[in-house]
């Protein structure tokens, strides 16, 4: 087996064998702390003091996981607020934090290079797949190159524009995957898709986890867990992400329950 099959296999083995607890949302905190901000992301940069204590705090919560400050660190997203150019320097940045955070936990953290959606929905023109592929690419790249554990691609919509952050991250890497959609009331996501049609497209990809985040509170998220699925075709663990902000407004819990 080599070194990048056993990367795979010892997260494997880790979700057979126990439940990991994850952070909870990054921009809501930071809110809390900086207030409003063009892009969070940056703040790995102006701000990284602040970012590493909301890694901390997580930390010190009971998190095994947490997630880099990088959800909308692509050139896609930065490319509006002029910093385009900054997407190898944002994501290193967002990786040394957390990696600086770990330091001092008092048991094992892994660190999910965060992914997030380029915001198709509201842009007149679309990138072409591969010009999206590409996009992705250079983000993933840029996280593994600093040092994360994993990768993890959450608030998706569409279920094209995931398989394809799949794929570029499968071009070059053997970390880990989690994939995550998030879903409306209805339960479903854009194009009427279902949590269960969505399992059935991702199963023949190679992640480990698929699951469902944000949109809702977490009193509405276990119903798209894939635990609800039936028969799970896709026989991957479940992951049920819960939306730190939301959460904290409607039912004052606590950032440490924030993902499972």
């Amino acid at each position: 087996m080599d070194g990048i099959s056993l990367k795979i296999y010892d997260f494997n083995e880790r979700l057979k064998d126990s439940i990991l607890m994850a952070d909870g949302a990054m921009g809501s905190m930071l809110h809390e702390v900086v207030g409003p901000q063009r892009c969070f992301d940056e703040l790995n940069s102006t701000e990284p003091e602040a970012v590493f204590r909301v890694h901390q705090a997580y930390i010190e919560a009971g998190a095994h996981i947490i997630e880099t400050n990088t959800f909308g660190a692509n050139r896609f997203k930065l490319a509006p607020i002029g910093l385009a150019d900054e997407v190898q320097r944002l994501n290193s940045r967002g990786v040394k934090i957390a990696r600086e955070a770990r330091e001092s936990a008092a048991h094992e953290v892994l660190i999910a290079g965060s992914i997030g959606p380029l915001g198709l929905g509201v842009q007149a023109r679309h990138p072409e797949p591969g010009q999206i592929q590409d996009i992705f690419l250079e983000q993933a790249q840029a996280l593994e190159e600093r040092g994360v554990d994993l990768f993890i691609l959450e608030t998706f919509t569409y279920i094209e524009e995931i398989l394809l952050a799949i794929d570029a991250i499968r071009a070059f890497s053997g970390l880990p995957i989690i994939a995550s959609l998030t879903y409306a009331e209805d339960g479903r996501a854009y194009g009427d898709l279902r949590p269960g049609e969505a399992a059935s497209q991702l199963k023949n990809k190679n992640v480990q986890v698929v699951g469902a985040n944000c949109t809702l509170g977490p009193q509405a998220l276990p119903s798209r867990n894939p635990r609800t699925w039936g028969r799970r075709p896709h026989r991957r663990p479940p992951g049920c992400h819960r939306p730190c902000g939301i959460c904290r407004a409607r039912s004052n819990c606590r950032p440490r329950s924030a993902k499972v």
